[in-house]
């Protein structure tokens, strides 16, 4: 079994890169910032393991003291588990800061820019 480091260091270089099935599916330039990475570092809060896509729900405290919830896609439950991926390996335990790299949405969601 992974360890949590491994599944982790996993789910970052699925969602960072891909591969040929999901960029044929979806425009990756299209729905995201290439040129932007942002780092979140927090707690996974919840992860909802359904189809077509995983989400992943991190609790990021912001610098004013406030909790903020990112919602993060990523692959099919299929597709990670064929990674060797599970939800309890990626939820990890309860309580466990990660560190997150990760690409923006270029849209919000009435489909205007991001500022």
């Amino acid at each position: 079994m992974f360890s949590r480091v491994g599944a982790v260091l996993i789910l970052l270089v699925l969602v960072g890169f891909g591969s040929s099935t999901p960029l044929a599916h979806h425009s990756v330039s299209g729905q995201f910032d290439l040129s932007k990475v942002a780092t979140l570092k927090g707690v996974i809060s919840r992860i909802d393991w359904i189809n077509p896509h995983t989400y992943v729900y991190l609790d990021v405290s912001e610098e004013n003291g406030t909790k903020s919830t990112w919602q993060l896609e990523t692959f099919p439950p299929a597709q990670l588990r064929r990674s060797g991926l599970s939800k309890e390996s990626i939820m990890g335990k309860l309580g466990e800061v990660v560190t997150i790299s990760i690409l923006p949405a270029s849209l919000d969601f009435h489909g205007q820019p991001f500022a």
